[in-house]
């Protein structure tokens, strides 16, 4: 039957990245569930949104909308359906997944994993039905169900006679499920041939039909909405893309640790056209990670926001315009889609002015007014996807300007408002930007706008502007106790990627400094915890020569409260180049018995073993390790160890026993495996174990003990056939100690190491 090559098409499904069409995935392995809601739910977020008043209110809730509660699988779209005709409208907003949902149905249907009842599932891109696909008829006579199917999937063949009445019965007994993706892409000017298809389609068939939440005038009395991925979805897809790409698995770690380190990236994430952007933007910008261990985190926000813009202006200049731009720099880009910007950055700054999220009628007429041009004369000018309205069930065109929208992030919302800023500080008459940021400089509604505006100039680099923008910032008027001011110089100087034509930098860096050493030495801690949140996210600050510097010196301070301080701000500080000899400082005062910091060490350790080479820690931290040490100094290595996430705790375990077995001093040796002892299962892998099989044959006793001691911790994971046959050979060691330790670890493998050799040798 013809139509099983329907089914064999669906097979084989591939999936285009956006930013290179070129690479094509098997849908299977690309697809991650979308989280999908039953609309009700949605709207009652979307109802707090606009009640919301404070700006914490606000935050809040665009967070809760995109923190899935009560998601629902595909299989479950059908079951509220009660009438015969099973049929399911499916709303969400440009780039949340709707085609992938439809072509992930189909595939999974054609592998007879999901609704197999159907004998066959016809998927329709509702945007291929034009004029040039469907010409008018001379007999003026309406095209028909077959014809859709014989147009979209056997272009090149005529179905007989006898396949196109078997199609009908099929059709007529209910067993077709239509798939039409795109009701809002549906032309304007459809024939009333195609609109009669259509309509046959939407009375008298089983079918899904996915849109835009506008543009709806058909009835359902079912609808769901995709609202995006789940946190977990996020992990699972960037997993999956860098391993599609070849990828080290750190790559994905690395991108992941910077997601959820900046909310606001975390929280436009959500939405699967932004995250696989974000992941082509992360590994177009790949930076070699041998030189700099972190250095991916210092890619600024605000360029990771502006190349998301260019590529969802990629995205509409193609399928809304149909313009090819592949060569098109962000100049080009930008002229292009000129009115669309300005439309976005006119909208996004008068709501943020308003203390507001919502865009209702009355901003998109003050918006006209300000631009001094229509938005009816520009039909396409929501579909670029940043903005989406609300499911209030009101009709409109592809412009509706009478139904309320609001950004889908308030990111986005900040980010084109910055826009608006730099326009100004751009244009002749700059006077009404420069007003906003000193008038607001202070305003924590405003800070990531004013991170927005820092960057955006960055890019432009031109002189004029970004000497407005710092003199605003710096001049009168002035925070009284400096503290906000010294966050805003900070968040600031983050998204100028380190420049050193921003004017009055050295200055900055002094005022930074003097903040430091008077944190440090205060015994009120809330100013250093002021200046730890600050400072936190801010890789060019923690990477100024002039800066660790200071923390040098501190660190060579003779006041032990100060040295404390000092740790507690190391820790936190997101170094990519970290000083050798501020390390050497903090693991000598490692070495100190002053315990009453060794805590606090510790955790500086702790989080140091994330920015710098394992190796270089812990070959340092033998070096200063004697033997006289007793049990509670090992404990606080294993402390620090066992406080890394697993995989830099396993990791960093097997560099420390490595370098103790490579090292002629045994008590080294003893010490790597006592650590390796306290961490316990938390670092078992067949490399580890192999590793302490070798050392089961040095020469030291002591040692041969450690290793064997280490095995028994490891418990049943490390009961191989080769771990037993190794401690068999044990019990004939020379040394009573470590005959006995074998015996107790064959003990402790249980029934995994009984076998008759065992037995034989333990009787023995």
């Amino acid at each position: 039957m013809p139509f099983e090559a329907i089914r064999r098409k669906y097979q084989q499904c591939y999936v285009e990245r956006l930013m290179n069409t070129c690479q094509k995935v098997p849908i299977e392995e690309c697809y991650i569930n979308l989280s999908i809601t039953r609309t009700e739910e949605q709207e009652e977020k979307e109802k707090k949104l606009q009640s919301a008043k404070s700006h914490d209110e606000i935050i809040n809730t665009y967070e809760e909308i995109y923190r899935n509660t009560t998601s629902i699988d595909i299989k479950e779209i059908f079951d509220k359906c009660k009438d015969r005709k099973k049929q399911v409208r499916v709303i969400g907003r440009a780039g949340i997944g709707k085609s992938i949902f439809c072509r992930y149905v189909a595939y999974q249907w054609a592998e007879g994993k999901l609704w197999s009842h159907y004998e066959l599932v016809v998927l329709i891109t509702l945007n291929s039905l034009t004029h040039e696909s469907y010409p008018m008829s001379a007999s003026d006579v309406k095209y028909s169900l077959v014809d859709l199917v014989q147009t979209q999937y056997f272009p090149c063949e005529s179905l007989s006679d006898d396949d196109k009445m078997y199609f009908k019965s099929l059709c007529d007994e209910g067993k077709v499920l239509w798939l039409l993706d795109g009701y809002d892409e549906l032309s304007l000017n459809i024939s009333h041939q195609l609109k009669s298809v259509f309509d046959t389609i939407y009375q008298t068939q089983h079918h899904i039909l996915t849109t835009r939440p506008y543009d709806i005038s058909l009835s359902y009395k079912t609808q769901v909405e995709i609202i995006g991925f789940t946190d977990a979805n996020i992990t699972m897809y960037v997993n999956q893309f860098f391993e599609q790409l070849d990828e080290n698995e750190s790559e994905s770690q690395h991108l992941l640790t910077y997601l959820k380190s900046n909310t606001k990236i975390w929280g436009i994430a959500h939405i699967p056209v932004h995250l696989e952007l974000i992941c082509c933007i992360w590994s177009d910008r790949k930076i070699s990670m041998t030189k700099e261990a972190s250095a991916k985190t210092t890619l600024e926000v605000t360029m990771l926001y502006d190349e998301m813009v260019q590529c969802l202006c990629r995205q509409y200049l193609e399928k809304q315009k149909h313009m090819a731009t592949c060569s098109m720099t962000r100049n080009a880009l930008r002229k292009h889609c000129e009115k669309e910007l300005e439309f976005l950055e006119n909208v996004a700054f008068y709501v943020m002015k308003d203390s507001s999220v919502i865009i209702d009628s009355n901003v998109f007429d003050e918006v006209e007014k300000t631009m001094g041009w229509f938005i009816s004369d520009y039909p396409q000018l929501l579909n670029i996807g940043i903005l989406k309205s609300f499911n209030d069930q009101r009709i409109g065109s592809h412009v509706d300007v009478k139904k309320p929208h609001y950004f889908v992030h308030l990111s986005f919302q900040e980010f084109f408002a910055a826009g608006y800023i730099v326009t100004g500080l751009r244009s002749g008459r700059p006077e009404d930007s420069i007003n906003f940021i000193k008038a607001n400089k202070y305003d924590q509604r405003f800070r990531l706008l004013l991170n927005f505006v820092s960057g955006l100039l960055t890019l432009y680099n031109e002189k004029q502007p970004i000497q407005y923008f710092w003199d605003a910032i710096l001049n009168e008027p002035l925070d009284l106790v400096g503290l906000r001011h010294f966050d805003l110089i900070i968040s600031c100087l983050e998204e100028t990627r380190g420049g050193s034509s921003i004017p009055r930098r050295q200055e900055l860096v002094d005022y930074i400094v003097t903040w430091i050493k008077i944190g440090v030495n205060m015994e009120d801690n809330k100013v250093l915890t002021y200046l730890q949140q600050a400072l936190q996210q801010s890789c060019i600050i923690a990477n100024e020569i002039s800066i660790q510097e200071t923390l040098i010196q501190l660190m060579q301070s003779k006041e032990p409260s100060t040295k404390i301080n000092t740790l507690t701000l190391l820790s936190t500080l997101p170094f990519s180049n970290f000083p050798e000899k501020l390390l050497d400082l903090i693991i000598i005062d490692f070495n100190i018995e002053q315990f009453y910091f060794h805590d606090t060490i510790s955790k500086a350790l702790t989080k140091l073993l994330e920015h710098i080479p394992h190796d270089v820690v812990l070959q340092r931290l033998l070096t200063v390790l004697k033997p006289q040490h007793n049990s509670k100094l090992i404990e606080r290595v294993s402390t620090i160890l066992k406080n890394t996430p697993e995989n830099h705790a396993i990791y960093a375990t097997i560099h420390m026993v490595v370098l103790a077995t490579q090292d002629k001093n045994i008590y080294h040796r003893q010490i790597a495996h006592q650590v390796l002892g306290h961490l316990g299962g938390k670092a078992t892998t067949q490399e580890l174990i192999r590793l302490l099989l070798t050392v089961l044959s040095d020469q030291d006793c002591d040692v041969r003990l450690c290793a064997c001691n280490a095995l028994g911790l490891l418990g049943e994971k490390a009961a191989s056939k080769e771990v037993v046959k190794v401690l068999l050979a044990a019990l004939s060691d020379q040394s009573c100690a470590v005959r006995v330790r074998a015996c107790r670890v064959l003990g402790r493998l249980g029934k995994k190491a009984a076998n008759e050799d065992v037995i034989k040798g333990l009787l023995t």
